[in-house]
């Protein structure tokens, strides 16, 4: 989630006027924390009086700057009302170390009161249990993948465009004259596939060449091409996972040969694909379920009925989350769904949240179409885009 001085609004992002990109890494870009790390450094901007929204049941781990340059070298007193204690620690350059556990039930507001030994100190806010905005005034933001270097690319259907938001919370067109772009995968620091609904074609983008078409796939008259796509490694070759939304099968298509092979299996309406230990995860947003299986088949629903699931996103221990486009402005919703099959709602009210994904820290990325917005629930650590070091 966010640590942006609570008296400073969400930035509304507007382009900036930059040369034709020849890479999705931008260089200069600091990489994102890791949430390996131990502990995950999040951010080391200023933070007195920020607010941080995080997600409960989680741990919080970030590291404080000492109060002046040459560091403390001491530990400060630090509290948190209503959350147990938590462990702190001094690192190298005197910044200091803070895991905090969030009890699933600690929904609320809540401060972090920070006292160093030369009577110098501050507070965070604690907002637990919803996402918080990285940026507004996206135009009509679709799928969304995050690249290498923790910055967020998306599908803009309002231009036609992949776009992307960097750090600096500016925003750059990666990719333009594309037909509803509706699904994002990045497979490289310079490469990108896209699945161009409005053509359903699969398109392959990379620096400096430009868009190609890997598939063209079947048309159906009156109804939407494709509508998402993932990106895998499976024995060894790096293949595109293609819901063919407009027929009803999912496809694996190998980026070296362009040959493609079918999943058994039928769906209503397959919008969006993910390999994680070998399992597929599939979503059939008009079967309204989540499927998982072996990429030889079977498939087998996993968790409970969703109301118009669309992308799904998949961490290392197999917990999924799926965006419900649900109805109305304010009907959307994520879905947890453990490996076990058990669900629960993780986030409601939103507005058309038509894209997901997991950045470099388990934290997730989000769009909501309807009103041109990206957000994060950070689940580790900050995202990059919420505070480079």
């Amino acid at each position: 989630m966010v640590a942006v001085p609570s008296a400073t609004a969400v930035p509304t992002v507007t382009p900036t006027a930059t040369a034709v990109p020849t890479a999705i890494v931008v260089p200069t870009a600091a990489a994102p924390a890791s949430s390996t790390a131990a502990p995950a450094i999040a951010n080391r901007s200023a933070w007195d009086g920020a607010t941080l929204a995080l997600q409960a049941g989680t741990t919080l781990a970030l590291a404080l700057p000492p109060p002046s340059a040459s560091g403390n070298a001491r530990l400060p007193t630090i509290s948190a009302d209503g959350l147990p204690a938590l462990t702190s620690a001094l690192l190298p350059d005197g910044s200091v170390a803070i895991t905090l556990p969030i009890p699933a039930k600690a929904l609320g507001q809540h401060t972090l009161l920070v006292r160093w030994p030369d009577g110098s100190g501050g507070s965070l806010n604690l907002t637990i249990g919803a996402a918080a905005s990285l940026a507004t005034g996206l135009g009509t933001p679709d799928d969304v993948a995050v690249a290498p270097d923790g910055s967020v690319l998306y599908g803009n259907l309002k231009d036609n465009t992949v776009d992307q938001l960097l750090a600096d919370n500016t925003r750059r067109v990666l990719v333009s004259h594309l037909t509803i772009p509706e699904g994002l995968a990045v497979t490289g620091p310079a490469s990108l596939l896209i699945a161009d609904q409005g053509s359903n074609r699969v398109l392959e983008w990379t620096a400096p060449a430009g868009l190609r078409t890997l598939l063209q796939l079947a048309v159906r008259r009156g109804v939407e091409g494709i509508d998402g796509l993932g990106s895998a490694v499976v024995d060894s070759h790096a293949v595109a996972l293609l819901p063919d939304s407009a027929n009803g099968r999912m496809l694996l298509l190998r980026l070296d040969t362009l040959t493609t092979a079918p999943v058994p299996g039928s769906w209503q309406r397959p919008t969006d694909a993910v390999v994680r230990n070998g399992l597929l995860y599939l979503v059939d947003e008009y079967g309204g379920r989540l499927w998982r299986g072996p990429l030889q088949g079977p498939l087998q629903p996993l968790g409970p009925v969703l109301d118009l699931p669309d992308d799904v996103a998949v961490t290392a221990d197999g917990t999924s989350f799926v965006n419900d486009l649900g109805r109305g402005t304010t009907g959307g919703r994520v879905t947890q769904i453990n490996s076990n099959g058990g669900g629960a709602t993780l986030l409601s009210g939103l507005n058309d949240p038509q894209g997901m994904a997991l950045d470099g820290g388990d934290n997730l990325i989000l769009t909501e179409s309807g009103n041109g917005r990206l957000s994060a629930l950070v689940r580790s650590c900050l995202p990059l885009l919420l505070g480079a070091a």
